[in-house]
């Protein structure tokens, strides 16, 4: 299911999406490409740990985890959403999430 979501809506899906303990290596400067797991921050508020899907410019964060309190996040390209993305090079959870 993907859904396009406002400023407050994202604000609110960014909270307690990863497990304690959770371990992500980050790649500062890697480029991200699409199919790739990120580390995103929307409109510079929490960060989000989702695959990135892009799609004509549109953004797709899909998350990883079986959670179904966990859904799609589609930013369209025209948006005026700041989105910044980082490559996740590695990541590892003691508990399925």
């Amino acid at each position: 299911m993907i859904t396009s979501i406002g400023t407050d809506r994202i604000t609110k899906r960014l909270h307690s999406t990863s497990p304690p303990g959770m371990v992500a290596v980050v790649q500062p400067g890697v480029a991200a490409r699409s199919g790739d797991v990120v580390v995103a921050t929307i409109d510079r508020a929490d960060s989000i740990m989702r695959r990135m899907t892009v799609i004509n410019g549109d953004l797709i964060l899909s998350p990883e985890s079986h959670n179904p309190d966990h859904e799609n996040i589609c930013i369209n390209a025209t948006s005026d959403h700041a989105v910044h993305v980082e490559h996740v090079a590695y990541s590892q959870s003691r508990e399925p999430f």
